[in-house]
């Protein structure tokens, strides 16, 4: 078994505009008064534009102007009758982007899952999900991982006593998007195999040969 090393093995930021879990007949309340669903919707609408307004890591948004992309979009948000339909505009005015792993998803529709998050002790690897097998992508030098003979292209198939099939398994009925999924799932893999200093953990692998081993 492995034994995990205090190091910093994965950074991934995800971008989650939280909107809120409205109806046909959901009212908020402020200050005492009900809010209709159309006001909740028009206030998470000012915080996914104003979000990506002014968090986005690029200052010119790819050349988009998001000014007239609000324009565009509010009327719509505004006269959207469901949260379904509501959603749909949101996630038509994020593809203004272009990128894929900016996406807005219904609070009913995301998969939780019990992994812990990646932090604390590490083996010294990072993984990526390719073709549906979390392969390695990269080994620290002088880790635990190199030291074990862990390599980048081998394929981590358990952690322990748990599967990375079982961890796919997990996020089968998500309706996020394919990019947010594969991280996801490289998250709670990597979430199983860091952990306390000092502490070990068990995985099994295919070698280049596809050839299963356990370290």
């Amino acid at each position: 078994m492995l034994r995990r090393t205090i190091s910093i093995a994965l950074c991934v930021s995800l971008w989650l505009a939280a909107a809120a879990q409205t109806g046909h007949t959901a009212q908020s309340v402020v200050g005492g008064v009900p809010t209709a669903a159309s006001d909740v919707h028009q206030q998470t609408f000012d915080i996914v534009w104003r979000t990506v307004k002014e968090k986005h890591f690029d200052p010119t948004l790819g050349g988009v102007n998001w000014d007239k992309v609000r324009e565009q979009y509010a009327p719509r948000a505004a006269s959207a009758k469901s949260d379904g339909e509501f959603y749909d505009v949101l996630r038509q005015m994020l593809g203004e982007l272009h990128q894929s792993h900016f996406n807005i998803i219904a609070p009913e529709d995301i998969v939780r899952d019990d992994s812990p998050e990646p932090k604390g002790g590490g083996i010294g690897i990072d993984l990526r999900l390719v073709d549906g097998r979390t392969m390695i992508t990269r080994v620290e030098s002088g880790s635990k991982a190199a030291a074990a003979g862990l390599r980048p292209g081998f394929i981590v198939t358990k952690v322990d006593d748990t599967t990375v099939d079982q961890v796919i398994a997990t996020f089968a009925k998500s309706k996020e998007s394919q990019a947010i999924i594969k991280l996801r799932i490289t998250r709670a893999v990597l979430g199983r195999i860091n952990g306390m200093p000092e502490t070990m953990v068990r995985i099994t692998y295919l070698d280049a040969s596809d050839q299963p081993h356990e370290a």
